[in-house]
């Protein structure tokens, strides 16, 4: 009974995970050979097509590192290289859909490992914005924008966010900016665990947290840009796409994309959202906001040092939603602190009082409006 004797167990245990690691090699070899030959098959296609008329058209950034990538580097780690090169090239012949679908099969043919079916939705989508952008019919544009919109959100980890959308902004498409944004901040966690970390404020997600924001970003360069125009700033760097011939249409249009961000469902976008608003002094659009998010924010907030900003927006929020007796124990607390603090004065104490005393005097008329109701 030789073959069942403990003492060989071992070797030949060795000897199955040796063949599963030649297996393994000779397997990733194959896939080397395979996306060698696709990448020097793109090549060829990109020199027929006139490779530098191609290049001209890719991001600086990417100029650059083409230049410094090997043929190496390339195929084991150019993802962006081929991906922007391809996008270079389908760009040029935008307008032409037979030429561009032709080019299109002719990719898939040669190069399925690079150019997959997430790439030919990215192409289609991006075809139908450059049009959308010439498109001088408002009608058939946002048809076009919601279509490229609607592929974009198919392949997110596929597309340059940032670029598209600029792109969306150069026409108003703000809808298309902020839920191009949510959709791809999502799918980086697509378990949606930012929400519970958001609440507890534990590190251990960090990552997440980091990802979603990026995404989040984008929606904030656009508002920023709008913001800076309405309010008449000069010299604005405007990187962002944004065209706007006034002060009152960047207002405008200002307000419009605030109101696609108010219908979010993403917790953890609203949250960034308010912490915009506030950076920027922006209280009473904030305050104007009707959303089960903010006042678990603003708790959330009020718990954390150096909370006297957030105070002092939430006691408005309560009075606002007509909730005296909290409004006025916050102010009753705002008024009590130390006056060596923040240039607090006599006077801010003496207001903080005043307004808490108008509060309470407002909730003892409710109470007893409400009690009259109840015996009439």
């Amino acid at each position: 009974m030789p073959s069942d004797s403990p003492h060989r167990t071992p070797h030949a245990g060795g000897r199955v995970q040796a063949e599963a690691l030649e297996r393994n090699s000779v397997l990733q070899l194959r896939l080397l050979v395979q996306y060698s030959v696709e990448a020097l098959e793109l090549w060829r296609e990109l020199c027929e097509y006139q490779f530098h008329l191609v290049a001209e058209r890719l991001p600086m950034n990417i100029k650059e590192d083409l230049c410094r990538t090997t043929f190496r580097d390339l195929v084991v780690s150019g993802k962006q290289i081929t991906v922007a090169l391809i996008n270079a090239l389908m760009e040029r012949y935008f307008g032409d859909s037979n030429l561009t679908d032709a080019l299109s099969a002719r990719l898939r043919e040669i190069c399925p490992n690079l150019y997959g079916a997430a790439d030919l939705k990215t192409t289609k989508a991006n075809e139908l914005l450059q049009s959308a952008k010439h498109q001088t019919n408002k009608t058939e544009q946002t048809a076009m924008l919601h279509k490229s919109l609607e592929l974009f959100k198919q392949v997110t980890v596929n597309i340059d966010l940032g670029g598209i959308c600029n792109q969306y902004a150069s026409v108003g498409f703000y809808e298309g900016i902020v839920e191009l944004c949510l959709a791809t901040a999502a799918e980086q966690d697509n378990q949606n665990l930012a929400v519970h970390l958001t609440h507890t404020g534990e590190d251990a997600g960090e990552q997440l947290l980091v990802a979603r924001r990026h995404c989040y970003t984008c929606i904030t360069n656009t508002l920023n840009n709008l913001l800076a125009m309405s309010q008449g700033a000069s010299g604005i760097h405007n990187n962002t796409g944004v065209k706007v011939s006034s002060a009152a249409e960047a207002e405008k249009q200002l307000t419009t994309m605030l109101e696609f961000c108010y219908r979010s469902t993403d917790e953890v976008f609203h949250v960034f959202l308010y912490e915009w608003l506030i950076g920027n002094g922006l209280v009473n659009r904030l305050l104007a906001i009707k959303s089960s998010y903010l006042e678990p924010y603003l708790r959330r907030a009020a718990k954390q040092p150096d909370n006297l900003q957030i105070l002092d927006i939430m006691w408005k929020y309560y009075e606002k939603e007509k909730n005296y007796s909290a409004a006025a124990r916050i102010l009753a607390k705002l008024a009590d602190r130390d006056r060596d603090t923040d240039n607090f004065t006599l006077w801010d104490r003496i207001d903080y009082i005043s307004r808490a005393i108008l509060c309470a005097k407002a909730c003892s008329t409710s109470l007893n409006n409400e009690a009259n109701s109840c015996t009439s």
